[in-house]
């Protein structure tokens, strides 16, 4: 059975394009586009990964993040990749990213659509 991520993203456009790109690697891939649908799809779909916007319509990303941390040992420890425009150079940023513990914190305007598929593959549970 492929592994699967889910893809939070308001975007549509670098959704389709990550989710094809993850296709093609293998990976089967379900999407939500704020946060309040992204917690209803990680409870329904139990995703391997989440890749995580943070601004977002209804919920965003950080506080996504919060209730997902809440939902016992697998919300505690799946794995998540921020992907944002924004940037971790402030307090509140830096305070989020230590207290809910992504994997990675990517720039979108820094980041290649192959890099980011390179960095959900270095995730040791999606190697082969």
């Amino acid at each position: 059975m492929a592994k699967k991520i889910l893809i939070v993203e308001d975007e549509k456009s670098l959704s389709e394009a990550i989710a094809i790109s993850l296709k093609a690697n293998g990976l089967a891939v379900v999407t939500a586009v704020n946060g309040v649908e992204a917690l209803e799809m990680a409870e329904k779909e139990a995703p391997n990964l989440i890749l995580l916007d943070i601004i977002l319509p209804k919920m965003d990303g950080w506080e996504f993040l919060r209730e997902l941390r809440k939902k016992g040992k697998w919300g505690e420890e799946i794995p998540v990749i921020v992907l944002t425009n924004l940037k971790a150079d402030n307090d509140e940023e830096l305070k989020n990213v230590v207290e809910l513990k992504p994997r990675y914190f990517l720039i979108k305007t820094d980041s290649s659509l192959e890099s980011i598929i390179e960095k959900i593959k270095e995730e040791s549970e999606w190697k082969n």
